[in-house]
C-alpha cells in the first residue's frame, strides 16, 4: 500500500490543497444546510479543458454541476428529483449530455439520455428506448453517440446511434455486461470494461477496434483476486495508453487505485494514492496532461476533485469544500 500522503507532504509534495471558499459566497440565513457529496462518477472535461462537469448530491439527490477548472463559477445545471449522472460535454462545449433516471413502471427506473446548455435551462430528451436503459454516453469521432445499453437483466452492450437518422449499430456485445469505457481520439479503438471473464460485478478491461473486431482481453485483474475489478478505462490522446481504476491491489473490496496502462509495451504504472482514500472514476484532460477524479479521504463521501499531473503524478489542486456545505444557488462567482 502507498504510504500516507499526509505524512509525506514535506518530502514529495504529492498533493497541494487549494480549498475554494464557497461558503463566503453563500447567504447562510437564506439557505438550509444539508449534507451531500461529489459522486464517484466521472469528471467531464470541456473540449478546451477550461471547465469541469460532474455529479453531486448537495441538494439531496444527484444533480449535474459545472465549474471552471480552478473551482470558480460553480453552477447547478439540473434541478429535479431524479438521478442525473454520467455527464459529458458536447463537441462544441456549449451543452452537456447526461443520463437521467426515468421511472417507467413501479418496479424499475431506466436511464435515458438528455442534453442541456452549460448555463442551465430546460433539459431536452436526446435518446432512449422503452424497455432498455441507456448509460455512459460518449461522443465518437464520427459524430455518433455511443451508449452502454442494458437490454435485459445482466446484459449490457455498447451501441452507437446516429442522432440525426436514428440508425443504431451494435459495437460490442458478448451477452454479459460490456461498457463503461472510452474511444481513441482517432476513432479507431474502444477500450471498455466487461464481466465476461469473472462474472457478477467483477470486471476486467478489453480493447477492440471500433467495429468490434480484434477484441482483446488485457488481463488487468488477476483471476485469483476478489473485488469490483479493473474498470472505467479512459484513453490518453495518443490512443495507445489509458488510465483506469482497480481494487486488485487493495486490502478489501473497493480499496482502489488508479493505473496507467500502455498498449505498446503492455506495462502499467500504479499512481500515488493517500492511504484509505476512495478514488472516483479517472478522466483524462483533452491535452492529456491532467487526470481528474473525485477523492473521499475519510469515508464520509467525496469532498474534493483531484487534478493530478499525468507526468509528475502530483495532485495540483483539490477543489470544493467539505460535503456539508449549503446547496449552491444557480451561480457562484
Amino acid at each position: 500500500m502507498p504510504p500516507d500522503i499526509r505524512n509525506r507532504q514535506s518530502q514529495c509534495c504529492l498533493v497541494i490543497t487549494l480549498v475554494v471558499g464557497l461558503l463566503a459566497a453563500l447567504d447562510s440565513a437564506a439557505q438550509e444546510n444539508i449534507s451531500g457529496s461529489l459522486t464517484a462518477d466521472r469528471i467531464a472535461w470541456s473540449p478546451d479543458g477550461n471547465k469541469l462537469a460532474f455529479g453531486a448530491t448537495w441538494d439531496g439527490d444527484e444533480e449535474i454541476y459545472i465549474a471552471n477548472v480552478d473551482g470558480s463559477n460553480l453552477i447547478q445545471i439540473t434541478y429535479n428529483e431524479r438521478t442525473d449522472t454520467s455527464v459529458i460535454f458536447s463537441a462544441d462545449g456549449e451543452s452537456l449530455i447526461y443520463v437521467s433516471a426515468i421511472q417507467r413502471d413501479e418496479n424499475e427506473a431506466d436511464f435515458d439520455v438528455f442534453t442541456v446548455g452549460i448555463g442551465g435551462g430546460d433539459p431536452k430528451f436526446l435518446y432512449g428506448t422503452a424497455g432498455r436503459s441507456e448509460q455512459w454516453p460518449l461522443l465518437m469521432a464520427d459524430g455518433r453517440l455511443s451508449v452502454s445499453v442494458r437490454t435485459e437483466p445482466g446484459v449490457i452492450k455498447i451501441m452507437a446511434v446516429d442522432l440525426l437518422s436514428g440508425a443504431e449499430e451494435t459495437l460490442i456485445e458478448s451477452g454479459t455486461r460490456d461498457g463503461w469505457g472510452s474511444f481513441s481520439r482517432d476513432g479507431k479503438k474502444v477500450v471498455y470494461s466487461s464481466n465476461r471473464i469473472h462474472g457478477g460485478w467483477t470486471f476486467d478491461i478489453f480493447v477492440a477496434n471500433v467495429n468490434g473486431s480484434e477484441d482483446r482481453h488485457l488481463k488487468l485483474f488477476p483471476s485469483s483476486a476478489e473485488g469490483f475489478g479493473s474498470v472505467y478505462p479512459d484513453f490518453f490522446p495518443d490512443g495507445e495508453s489509458f488510465v483506469y481504476r482497480s481494487d486488485k491491489d487493495g486490502d478489501k473490496r473497493g480499496d482502489n487505485s488508479h493505473y496507467v496502462y500502455d498498449l505498446r509495451t503492455a506495462r502499467e504504472e500504479r499512481l500515488p494514492r493517500p492511504d484509505g482514500a476512495v478514488l472516483g472514476q479517472p478522466t483524462v484532460s483533452p491535452d492529456g496532461k491532467t487526470i481528474a477524479f473525485s477523492t473521499d479521504y475519510d469515508g464520509l463521501g467525496a469532498q474534493v476533485i483531484t487534478l493530478m499531473d499525468a507526468q509528475t503524478k502530483r495532485g495540483e489542486r483539490l477543489i470544493f469544500p467539505k460535503a456539508d456545505v449549503q446547496p449552491p444557488p444557480k451561480s457562484l462567482n
